[in-house]
């Protein structure tokens, strides 16, 4: 119970840190007039996510397609593997009753 307590600590406090750099380096851009990028953060569409790391912006739409794909893969093999096992309980009941 320590563990986890101490680890969601850890992660409070990262989260803080983190926020309170994008807060300090929005000021920043203000009084610059400079548009630099958020120091961490992550956009959230439909079916994009965008992560923003010191201004640097990263696109993991790609990850989502194949994350879709494999998983209308996997439904389509699950669905050939219970299909194979209706046609052989079909084929053992018309052998043995």
């Amino acid at each position: 119970m320590q563990k986890t307590m101490r680890i969601v600590l850890v992660l409070v406090l990262i989260f803080l840190v983190i926020a309170g750099l994008n807060i300090s380096n929005q000021g920043i851009n203000k009084l610059s007039m400079e548009d630099r990028g958020a120091v961490a953060a992550i956009y959230c569409d439909k079916n994009d996510i965008e992560l923003e790391l010191m201004g640097k912006e990263y696109s993991y739409r790609h990850l989502l397609d194949e994350y879709s794909y494999l998983i209308e893969k996997g439904k389509e093999g699950i669905r050939g593997i219970n299909a194979y096992f209706i046609r052989m309980c079909r084929i053992l009941k018309a052998v043995f009753l």
